[in-house]
């Protein structure tokens, strides 16, 4: 059963003093972005609309996108604050939208797309949603060796 909390809800709200267990480190080779490890981070920080925070059966937190509940991934092909994943790269992988006038809010920040849409990205890696996947169903970590879902925390 997973329980979804918005950024401006009550709930959001008495977790202020919580901290979770997030990942950054590690630089990848030939200067790709580094991957996602473990770093804290406080759960007041606000998240964009278009991600939702939810608790699992585990008692672990993950975003999802708010419209679907479907898992978000980075890219490690990408570079810090760049996507490298433009016109088709792989057609099973989407970016995640932001509107013309988001801003950045904690952790999200903004990049602008060689198609001059504007995507969200967590800890300076441009983040995706696989189109095939839904809340039920995240098999796509690893996939080609490239593909990531952001972790899991407590």
């Amino acid at each position: 059963m997973d329980t979804s909390i918005d950024a401006g809800s009550p709930a959001h709200v008495t977790r202020a003093s919580m901290a979770i267990a997030l990942t950054i480190a590690s630089a990848l080779p030939l200067g790709c972005a580094a991957k996602l490890d473990s770093k804290s981070a406080n759960v007041d920080l606000p998240y964009p609309k278009e991600v939702s925070l939810i608790l699992d059966e585990q008692h672990l937190y993950s975003y999802v996108q708010s419209s679907t509940s479907a898992p978000l991934y980075y890219y490690d092909l990408d570079t810090p604050e760049k996507s490298n994943c433009n016109d088709g790269c792989d057609p099973q992988w989407a970016p995640l939208w932001a509107p013309d006038d988001a801003k950045p809010l904690g952790q999200w920040t903004l990049i602008r797309r060689e198609d001059h849409r504007s995507q969200w990205i967590f800890d300076r890696h441009p983040i995706y949603v696989h189109i095939h996947e839904s809340a039920e169903a995240a098999n796509s970590d690893g996939h080609n060796g490239a593909w990531h879902l952001l972790p899991h925390f407590k």
